[in-house]
């Protein structure tokens, strides 16, 4: 079982990605960036609209045993930063 498939050690947790470019900001790829942090729930409706292309918000459930920390993800010269508001 995942950690983050337990209740009592999880939490809904937003998360703003940074850096994304615009041909990685679609469902999919937003939903594998969430997936690396922990569990994609749902994307904010401004993101899903493409509203506002400079930050991607996500809600995603985490483990809270594991303390948050600042993500990077790094390829192809691309590199997306995450911060929890």
């Amino acid at each position: 079982m995942k950690p983050y498939n337990n209740f009592r050690s999880s939490r809904h947790h937003r998360d703003d990605l940074k850096g994304v470019p615009d041909h990685l900001f679609s469902h999919n790829d937003l939903t594998f960036f969430g997936d690396f942090i922990g569990k994609t729930f749902k994307l904010h409706p401004s993101t899903e609209c493409c509203v506002r292309l400079e930050v991607a918000c996500l809600l995603v459930v985490v483990n809270r045993k594991i303390p948050p920390s600042e993500y990077l993800f790094r390829r192809s010269g691309v590199v997306i930063h995450v911060s929890y508001p």
